[in-house]
């Protein structure tokens, strides 16, 4: 952080609220009015801290330097940790081959296949990269394959970070994370309701995924899920519909690399090319009779994008996980942490009692990060603009979408959000007319409001006085 002239320094202290090291104008009013949403917001747990980009003066400490859970403002942290670990230009590459007459698929810890948000993005649907590797294997002059080998083993332990609460597992968004990822890790799910009758019916398409359905036509919309057996290739539905389904519901699948592979297997016979063997999971590297037919690259910042636009975890998990493994070490969820810990404090010189890592995204409630250690990061990446591209536009896209949609605030704010039971978290940039980032700011509640003043109502409230500062800062 820049220093500043301490020439003129006032300080505040009411209601625990502590505002000083900024020069008088603009800013000094900005100040004032935050403390006082800040004193109307009440006495619960929580820290704002804001600094001026221009000169680094700290415009509101309130509680920065306290760590609190920040929920998904987490995945800005492991957005830093690739920062310095992998770079912005890292791309994830995933490798198709032959072994013998089996086909073997390598593993990169990329979380983008079958994703359909992306695919879209690229004109594309979720197959088309498994149907490209499938002509390219034809003009290879393969016909038919003995096994489908899914080799993993850029990661190992559980797919599962073990911080997680076991509810989550049944959420799309605790989906768990594997060297090889697809459609998200969930299965979308709807239903054709046609007078009495029901059908299930799921995307990826998928005939290796055997569906005992006893959904029933019923006045409730309320069915459940179970899946039979380990690998996720027996789903077992009970309950009712009422109607054809408008929109899916995402169930996570419990074993993501054979999702991968079974839906490989049918893209394959689909082109014409025999699947002889069974789909296996390996977590051995690839063997030396290795041939390589083909590769997938994706830009981390794919990833990077879905995760803070989208707040979608298992993308954020695998931007952890990968930044932690390197050559002939793969990654665990206890080696990631150590790694994101460490380029904390060595590389962004934060303070190690600040900032406390259990994983990528947020979901670990074990997670702790003080605001200031947010606003050193933010700083940190002020001028990257995959960075910044990647974060939710307020009023425009992503979490918050449907936030700062109206007069000089549309625009305005980027940044990410965050929510778990009892934490409302933003934290990101304000930016001036232009464009440029103006103020980073970090606003963690954990618990906390009143007086009719809720966590998104003090967050608004910070965002619009900083715009107004911005608007008139000389």
């Amino acid at each position: 952080m820049k220093k500043f002239s301490r020439a003129l320094c006032l300080s505040w202290i009411l209601a625990g609220v502590l505002m000083c090291s900024v020069p008088c104008g603009a800013a000094e009013s900005s100040g004032k009015s935050i403390e006082s949403i800040i004193a109307r917001f009440g006495s619960g747990k929580f820290g704002v801290h804001v600094v001026r980009i221009s000169d680094g003066a700290v415009l509101v400490d309130h509680n920065g330097h306290e760590p609190l859970m920040p929920a998904s403002n987490q995945k800005i942290v492991t957005s830093a940790v690739v920062a310095k670990r992998l770079g912005f230009g890292f791309k994830f590459e995933t490798l198709v081959g032959m072994e013998g007459a089996d086909l073997a698929v390598v593993g990169d810890l990329d979380p983008t296949a079958g994703d359909a948000t992306i695919a879209q993005n690229q004109k594309a649907d979720i197959y088309t990269v498994l149907d490209g590797w499938a002509e390219k294997l034809k003009a290879a002059g393969v016909k038919q394959v003995g096994k489908v080998i899914l080799r993993t083993g850029i990661m190992t332990g559980s797919m599962y970070n073990p911080d997680w609460a076991d509810r989550h597992r049944r959420q799309w968004y605790g989906a768990p994370v594997a060297g090889l990822n697809f459609n998200d890790n969930c299965l979308d799910m709807t239903f054709n309701v046609e007078g009495s009758k029901v059908q299930p019916v799921i995307s990826p398409v998928d005939p290796f995924i055997q569906i005992d359905s006893k959904v029933t036509h019923g006045d409730k919309p309320v069915w459940n899920f179970q899946f039979t057996s380990d690998d996720g290739t027996a789903l077992s539905l009970t309950g009712t519909m009422t109607h054809t389904s408008k929109d899916p519901v995402f169930i996570p699948y419990p074993n993501p690399p054979i999702l991968y592979g079974t839906v490989l297997a049918d893209r394959l016979a689909k082109a014409g090319i025999e699947v002889k063997g069974p789909v296996e999971v390996s977590d051995q590297p690839k063997s030396s009779g290795f041939k390589l037919i083909a590769s997938a690259q994706v830009p981390i910042t794919a990833a990077m994008a879905r995760a803070n636009k989208q707040s979608l975890n298992m993308m954020a998990e695998c931007m952890f996980l990968r930044a932690a493994a390197t050559p002939g070490s793969p990654a665990t969820w206890e080696k990631a942490a150590a790694v994101a810990k460490g380029v904390l404090v060595n590389d962004y010189k934060i303070d190690e009692k600040l900032v406390n890592v259990a994983d990528g995204c947020g979901l670990s409630r074990t997670n702790t990060v003080a605001p200031a250690a947010l606003t050193t990061i933010l700083l940190a990446l002020q001028n990257e603009p995959d960075f910044i591209d990647s974060l939710a536009i307020g009023g425009v896209d992503g979490t918050l979408e449907r936030r700062f949609t109206k007069g000089p605030s549309h625009g305005r704010v980027v940044g990410k959000t965050g929510s778990l039971d009892g934490v409302s978290a933003l934290s990101g940039y304000i930016l001036d007319k232009s464009g440029k980032p103006a103020y980073a700011f970090s606003i963690l509640v954990n618990g906390g409001g009143g007086k009719g003043m809720s966590p998104h109502d003090l967050q608004n409230s910070i965002c619009e006085e900083l715009i107004k500062a911005s608007d008139t800062q000389k």
